[in-house]
């Protein structure tokens, strides 16, 4: 993955996010999400597409070179509204209806790393 960078949105405040690292590291993965963005860098909420503005401006990529991976109807409508594509999973417990709009949906992250030569992300 040369040259991809991974970032962390969290639509809590920043007491949760301060509970992500130490599950990063026990997942053995810190060092692949090193940029993270909750609700306490924003005005508004998802699906306002400020949070994942929020995340575009510490990733070191084009806007259209970016995607982000949602369970959420919600992440759906803040990455149209930012102009991101949006993977789909459903382990948000949304159907892939639920997640229309998206360029893809997987059942999880499992499904997407198995299939992840067909993916967009190949």
């Amino acid at each position: 993955m040369d040259g991809a960078y991974a970032a962390v949105l969290l639509d809590v405040d920043g007491t949760l996010v301060d509970e992500l690292q130490p599950l990063l590291e026990v997942a053995d993965v810190a060092d692949l999400v090193p940029i993270q963005t909750s609700s306490d860098d924003v005005d508004q909420p998802k699906p306002h597409p400020d949070l994942v503005e929020a995340a575009l401006a510490k990733v070191p990529a084009e806007r259209h070179r970016c995607v982000m991976i949602g369970d959420t109807p919600y992440n759906v409508m803040a990455c149209r509204g930012a102009a991101v594509d949006l993977i789909g999973v459903t382990t948000g417990g949304w159907s892939t209806e639920a997640l229309a709009g998206s360029i893809a949906v997987y059942a999880g992250p499992a499904d997407l790393l198995a299939r992840w030569a067909d993916s967009p992300l190949a």
